[in-house]
């Protein structure tokens, strides 16, 4: 089974069963009622990461990245990144941060995301606006 719209690769499973996304399902589902349709979406990454989270999407160039801001940020934050930060680095994000390779300016925007985290986690109920 194919269907329109969706990547060629990653459409099924081993055992041939179509892996389609949520919101095809709902407007598919009627079309094939003998399908058996398995969900399986990759993760959400967290709050301004850019959308889905592909571990094999992830290059060399894009982890040595990661690795270089994490150290310039524990060295100049004098802290280590938070949890909420290390899902931030996600294939989507690291992506904006290679070609050519800018780990500083991703240790930027994990101290904005740092100064932020309890507005963006839900922990606080402020309001970040910018005029």
């Amino acid at each position: 089974l194919k269907l329109q719209g969706l990547p060629s690769s990653d459409t099924s499973t081993a055992d041939s069963t179509p892996v389609v996304l949520a919101a095809v399902i709902s407007v598919n589902k009627g079309l094939f009622p003998d399908v058996d349709v398995k969900v399986q979406a990759p993760p959400l990454g967290p709050v301004g990461s850019g959308g889905w989270h592909f571990e094999e999407e992830v290059t060399e160039d894009m982890h040595s990245a990661a690795a270089e801001a994490v150290d310039l940020y524990s060295k100049r934050e004098q802290k280590e990144i938070t949890d909420f930060n290390k899902r931030f680095l996600t294939s989507v994000t690291l992506s904006y941060y290679v070609n050519p390779t800018a780990p500083q300016h991703l240790v930027n925007a994990l101290k904005g995301r740092a100064r932020n985290e309890a507005i963006l986690t839900g922990r606080s109920r402020h309001l970040c606006l910018a005029l």
